[in-house]
């Protein structure tokens, strides 16, 4: 089996999580015998490793159109050489190789992380509707479709995908890279998501503040780097929360953060599934999440942690509260999320499952092959 991958960035550049996905899961094909290629944009001189396969595409003058013509141009003469083609994103980058390999013979696969919604509005708000128009077209010409979530599959057919193009395949994580610890007695708040607006730290940052009237040994520690770090920065100061919040940046080593706290929280608009949730959960540390996307798959209500209302700052307050405050409800949920992780969400179960629908789909190669997922 020889697949291509294709992202947006591949290190040094900043990685969003289709990417650093696109990357573990690469590396666990590669395990079982697949020769698989991840094709990323590199705009600076490489300094870290993104494994076997990397394939760094300069972009021709301008760094993000740029980036667009060189993987045109490059699947234009490489797509024949692989069985699949998988693209990372709904996004340019996608559209634009999917229109590359029309007519290649290669199976083309188009995975979607809850990023439909936003591709959908950025193409209605575009300047350029005959782009926009051809866009959505090349989109739709994808062989097979991954969603990782399943609130995509109705959003997914509205748009304009047949049904039996879909495939449900849910990410999954190395859980041997976070064991299980017994909860600290710190009480301690952690946000795995880059400081970007769709993330929405500005619901968290206001329901923080009402935790804290409650729990006043709290602390919130804000892990990840991004565009909205200096807002962020100046309402953290703005809501009077400095020295109780902090923002930490880019955390190589997050088993160790996650050894170090009692809950996880992510309030996100819209979300994929979460790395940061299932690594987190994997760690035994509960969460509390928005009830949107992904993140209903990644945790399970009253189970594996809380589903709250992002708008409501009182609830998601009493959500984190509660667990700070109640050890065996913190136990409980936590011990039942390092179970859920390690049986439902393994890379290595998800990689074999992967690989043999991989391998599924290069045996048919007819265009939009009715597909069966991971269910």
């Amino acid at each position: 089996m020889k697949a291509a991958f294709v992202t947006t960035a591949l290190p040094p550049e900043p990685l969003g999580g289709a990417e650093r996905y696109a990357l573990r899961l690469a590396e666990a094909l590669r395990a079982r015998g697949a020769q698989v290629d991840v094709v990323g944009r590199a705009v600076r001189e490489h300094d870290a490793p993104a494994g076997g396969g990397a394939i760094r595409l300069r972009p021709i003058a301008h760094e993000y159109f740029g980036y667009l013509a060189s993987v045109r141009s490059w699947l234009g003469r490489h797509a024949r050489e692989y069985e699949v083609i998988q693209f990372f994103d709904v996004n340019h980058v996608s559209a634009v190789g999917l229109a590359a390999t029309l007519g290649s013979g290669t199976v083309r696969v188009l995975r979607d992380e809850q990023q439909l919604g936003m591709c959908a509005k950025r193409l209605g708000e575009t300047r350029m509707p005959g782009l926009a128009s051809a866009s959505r077209r090349w989109l739709l010409s994808a062989d097979v479709v991954v969603h990782a979530t399943r609130s995509e599959d109705e959003p997914l057919v509205a748009w304009g995908f047949d049904r039996d193009r879909l495939a449900f395949v849910p990410n999954g994580i190395d859980v041997g890279g976070f064991p299980a610890t017994p909860l600290p007695a710190t009480r301690t708040v952690v946000c795995p998501a880059r400081l970007r607006p769709e993330k929405n730290h500005e619901d968290l940052l206001a329901a923080f503040a009402l935790v804290l009237s409650a729990v006043p040994d709290a602390r919130l520690v804000l892990a990840g780097d991004g565009p909205m770090e200096a807002t962020i920065r100046r309402r953290v100061t703005d809501l009077g929360l400095d020295g109780t919040v902090e923002v930490r940046g880019h955390v190589r080593d997050m088993a160790a953060l996650f050894r170090d706290c009692r809950v996880c929280a992510l309030f996100s608009e819209w979300e994929g599934p979460a790395l940061g949730v299932l690594e987190a959960a994997c760690a035994g540390r509960p969460a509390v999440v928005a009830a949107v996307g992904g993140l209903v798959d990644s945790v399970v209500d009253g189970v594996t942690g809380l589903h709250v209302d992002a708008r409501r700052p009182q609830e998601c307050a009493a959500g984190i509260v509660s667990l700070l405050t109640d050890d065996a409800l913190a136990s409980r949920l936590g011990a039942a999320a390092a179970r859920f992780v390690r049986e439902e969400r393994n890379l290595d179960v998800m990689a074999d499952r992967y690989l043999e629908l991989m391998e599924g789909w290069s045996r048919n190669r007819a265009p939009h092959a009715r597909v069966v997922g991971v269910r």
